[in-house]
């Protein structure tokens, strides 16, 4: 189930984030801008694909990452998004900022991703979302966590075995 949260939550926000605009400048000032351009966020499932050192040409990007869950009375799985953009310049922050808002409103629009899948709202389990104060310059990364109820497993009776008798019989 959860590697179906996983794809339908990719699904999901390609579908709600399909340009991410970012202001480029020249200099240092922000009267300096020149153009605003379009990016194409990139999603990533469970982790960035492995090879050499990350360039601009990655970011916009986001990784969907479960990474806790839990079986009660329902059934939870709680999801890390790892949102990352690539800026020469300290206003990367900002572009940081707007991404996060961007997934964060896509997740809280629509409580129910699909039928299977709904977003856990409650006082215990609040969308959170944290920047780290350290960033991996030139790259500014933050992560949104949210908690989805995922369909419960439904427990069978033992029947026995294949004879109809059952082990508690014997």
């Amino acid at each position: 189930m959860i590697n179906l949260l996983v794809e339908d939550l990719s699904v999901y926000l390609q579908k709600k984030l399909k340009e991410f605009r970012k202001k480029k400048k020249k200099g240092r000032k922000v009267t300096n801008t020149v153009a605003i351009k379009n990016f194409k966020v990139k999603i990533f499932k469970y982790f960035l694909p492995t090879k050499r050192k990350e360039t601009e040409d990655d970011f916009p990007l986001i990784i969907i990452r479960p990474f806790e869950g839990e079986d009660s009375k329902q059934s939870d799985a709680t999801v890390k998004f790892i949102c990352g953009v690539y800026s020469q310049d300290e206003e990367g922050i900002y572009d940081l900022i707007s991404l996060m808002e961007k997934v964060r409103l896509a997740l809280l629009e629509d409580y129910e991703i699909n039928p299977k899948f709904r977003l856990e709202q409650t006082e215990n389990k609040p969308l959170k979302w944290e920047i780290s104060e350290d960033q991996p310059y030139p790259q500014w990364l933050g992560a949104i966590t949210a908690t989805f109820n995922v369909p419960i497993v439904q427990i069978k009776a033992f029947k026995g075995d294949i004879y109809g008798n059952s082990l508690y019989d014997r």
